[in-house]
């Protein structure tokens, strides 16, 4: 948050209480007036999606006369912007974006201009097939309600249902080439105890097994090419941010064809070995251009934080039978985008991610000991190492 304390807020609403009846400029109706109460809708919105726990926000639903004030559909005319609405509106006074060296500042995030879904959600016929490029569900609305399947984004109206938007293994991108993961019913949100609710987020230090089913980059919803693999994950939170580590067991490693290990650094440099026996014998980096924010300029992207899951959506209870386990388990299902989550309710553990034009991920063997992620010298010293797009030097982190 931008202040210190309370009282630094409750003497700024005395403020501008006092001047909505003081001062003309600021009397209900003008413009001034409506940019310092679209300031507060913004920040409750801020407040309520990354300051308040989801078992929070779940008593407050229920509480009769609570209301979530909207977005604000557009920023105030920057005559009316006092210093607090900029604190208040924009997302940079928490979050730190990596800036593109050499570029000009970066932009706002895009702001949606319409009510409908963020993503398509249905893809252009190939001339060559007649058929879609990927298959979604083409009933929306009140007509798919229970039956999207396959996806179901969580701007999708009506909301999703618990077992909507479930996904499962795909060996083709026609109607009839994929495995519906098994689910059923077992409570809707508000059926679920606030004290045995599970949290979408991950710890700040593990590492974890995982069966992966990964289409790269995994950004269009109608190009999609999924492959298989297997992974170890290790994650370290460090002071300058998170530390995404990946070791390739099987199949092929993020954009290459082969197993590999890769390493996402906080200033957003992506390394990627070609591994052989186990072993490195080629080093990449990558970044800048290459890993942009595709919802605003000049913005490069770092590795997920722990947290990303902040202000996911919980869709229910269910129980599901994921990919690659032997046995049925319940658990809590979480929205967030077009990414959905499954967490354990008997152990808090993340079981499983699906994201229709991304990929599948199933986790086991959580472990919670701190790993020591270390970037191998093949990727920084020597001539089996190329820099092909990272803008920053090699981080000075190495555990």
């Amino acid at each position: 948050m931008h202040f210190d304390s309370l009282d630094h807020k409750e003497l700024l609403w005395h403020g501008e209480a006092a001047a909505t009846t003081s001062h003309p400029r600021y009397f209900p109706g003008t413009s001034s007036y409506n940019a310092t109460r679209e300031g507060k809708c913004a920040e409750m919105v801020m407040w309520w999606v990354h300051h308040l726990a989801e078992s929070t926000r779940a008593e407050l639903q229920h509480v009769a006369d609570f209301v979530l004030p909207l977005m604000p559909r557009d920023t105030a005319p920057e005559q009316d912007q006092s210093h607090e609405y900029a604190q208040q509106i924009g997302c940079t006074s928490c979050h730190t974006p990596v800036h593109l060296p050499g570029s000009p500042p970066m932009t706002p995030i895009a702001r949606k201009n319409s009510s409908a879904p963020q993503y398509r959600t249905n893809c252009p016929d190939d001339p060559k097939t007649g058929k879609p490029t990927v298959w979604y569900e083409p009933a929306q609305g009140e007509a798919g309600l229970g039956k999207r399947i396959k996806r179901c984004d969580w701007d999708y109206t009506p909301f999703c249902q618990p077992c909507e938007g479930v996904g499962g293994m795909t060996w083709g991108n026609d109607e009839d080439q994929w495995a519906p993961m098994p689910c059923s019913k077992v409570g809707d949100p508000s059926d679920i105890p606030k004290d045995n609710l599970t949290s979408p987020l991950w710890p700040k230090d593990f590492s974890v097994q995982e069966y992966a089913h990964l289409t790269f980059p995994g950004r269009d919803p109608c190009k999609v090419n999924f492959r298989n693999s297997t992974y170890t994950l290790e994650f370290n939170t460090d002071h300058d941010g998170p530390v995404y580590h990946t070791i390739g067991r099987t199949g092929p490693s993020g954009p290459s064809p082969f197993p590999g290990s890769s390493y996402a650094y906080p200033n957003s440099n992506f390394y990627t070995t070609v591994d052989i026996v186990g072993r490195g014998v080629f080093c990449v980096c990558l970044g800048g251009h290459g890993n942009l924010d595709p919802t605003r300029q000049n913005a490069l992207v770092g590795p997920l934080s722990y947290d990303f899951n902040r202000g996911a959506k919980l869709i229910g209870r269910e129980r599901i039978k994921p990919e690659h386990m032997a046995h049925f388990v319940v658990a809590d299902h979480w929205v967030k985008g077009p990414h959905h989550f499954w967490v354990d309710v008997a152990t808090n553990q993340m079981l499983r991610e699906w994201q229709p034009f991304n990929g599948l991920q199933t986790y086991y063997a959580w472990n919670y000991t701190r790993p020591a992620v270390r970037l191998p010298e093949l990727c920084y010293k020597g001539l089996l190492h190329i820099n092909i797009s990272c803008v920053f030097p090699t981080p000075a982190l190495n555990e």
